[in-house]
C-alpha cells in the first residue's frame, strides 16, 4: 500500500503583510486601471483639459470587497433591465398571438359564409 505524503502549508506572521499589507504588488486589474489612467491624463495634456477625475470609489483604492459590492449593483441592474425586456417580449408576443387568433377567426367567418 502507498501512502501519500502530508503537506501542510504555514504562514507565519511576519509573511503575513505579503498577503494583504501595503507592500501587496498591484493585481492585473489594478495595473491595466492604471495604465487606462495615465493614458487618458497624456490625451487630456495633449489638448491642454484636465485630466477626468476618476469616478468616487472606483479607482486603485477599490478594495476587494467593494470592487465585488460594486459588479454585483451592475449585474443586478443588467438582470432587471433583461427582466423587463423579458415582459415585454411576453406581452409583445401575446397581442401578436392575439392579432393572429382574431386573423384566422376572421378568415372562417370569410369562409363559412362563402365570402
Amino acid at each position: 500500500m502507498f501512502l501519500f505524503p502530508s503537506v501542510r502549508c504555514r504562514v507565519k506572521s511576519n509573511t503575513l503583510h505579503a498577503v494583504g499589507g501595503p507592500d501587496r504588488p498591484p493585481s492585473k486589474r489594478m495595473l491595466e486601471q492604471m495604465r487606462i489612467e495615465e493614458q487618458e491624463r497624456r490625451k487630456a495634456a495633449r489638448e491642454g483639459r484636465q485630466p477626468p477625475n476618476p469616478a468616487p470609489g472606483r479607482g486603485n483604492e477599490e478594495g476587494y470587497w467593494a470592487s465585488m459590492q460594486r459588479q454585483l449593483q451592475e449585474r443586478t441592474e443588467r438582470l432587471s433591465i433583461m427582466g423587463d425586456s423579458m415582459d415585454r417580449l411576453e406581452e409583445s408576443s401575446s397581442n401578436w398571438a392575439s392579432d393572429v387568433n382574431k386573423y384566422i377567426q376572421s378568415q372562417k367567418r370569410k369562409l363559412a359564409l362563402g365570402g
